[in-house]
Order: C-alpha cells, then structure tokens, then sequence
C-alpha cells in the first residue's frame, strides 16, 4: 500500500496549467485583464452616460425656469399696461361723452384712440353707441 502521489514522499506534481510560465497561465492572466479592462470601461461609459444625463436634465430645467420667469414678466406687463389703457379710457370717456353721445364725436374719439371698431356702453352695460354702425 503505498501513499499517493505527492503526499509526503518529496515527489512533486506539476501542473502546467498552474505554472507561472505555462501556456495556461498566461492565458488566464490575459483573460483576467480583458475582464477588468471590459469592468473598467463598463463603468467609465455608465459613468459618462450618467453625467450627460445629468446636464441635459440641468438644463433643462434651467430652461423651463427662464421660461416661467419669462412668462411671470409678461403676465405683469401685460396686466398693467391694459390696467393703464382702461383708466385712460375711462378717463377720455368721462371726458368726451359727459353728455349726450353724438355719434360722429363717438367715431372720432373711437379713430384718435386707434381702435378700429369700438363700443360704448352706459353704466348698465346698454349699448349708447358703436362704431362701425355694425361691428
């Protein structure tokens, strides 16, 4: 009965595929390189995707932040300037047709103020005036 191979009698093994100079090892050695390389780069492009992903979404919303502040501005300007046109014609109304409207002095005031066609209502919404005869 004798021991087996390589257990205590001094007689060593050797496998080739575990040689640090054989063929297989250097195999596996390449192997294991191309993986961490193919790791490496997986996450450098995962990485890259990530950060562009990340400034599209910036600027996005940079652009939808100016474009809501732009829109503010506006909603204001515009609240305003027709706020001031309706004190304005207010004011020339009180002025021009304290008394009874004539119509052609209606159409003149309507034409100096710009106004293509125009209506002129008393304080209860009924029609004194408009000009054109039929808008």
């Amino acid at each position: 009965m004798g021991l087996p191979l390589g257990s205590g009698t001094g007689v060593r093994i050797r496998r080739p595929d575990l040689d640090p100079g054989s063929f297989g090892h250097n195999i596996r050695r390449v192997r294991r390189g191309v993986a961490a390389a193919v790791v490496v780069l997986v996450v450098l492009f995962s990485a890259g995707a990530a950060l562009i992903l990340h400034a599209e979404t910036s600027q996005r919303d940079a652009l939808a932040s100016r474009f809501d502040s732009r829109q503010a501005t506006a909603v204001n300007f515009i609240a305003a300037y027709v706020s001031k046109v309706f004190e304005r014609e207010k004011v020339l109304s009180a002025r021009s047709f304290a008394g009874p409207v004539i119509t052609s002095q209606f159409a003149n005031a309507a034409s100096d103020q710009g106004y293509g066609a125009a209506v002129l209502l008393d304080a209860r919404g009924s029609l004194l005036a408009a000009q054109p005869d039929n808008p």
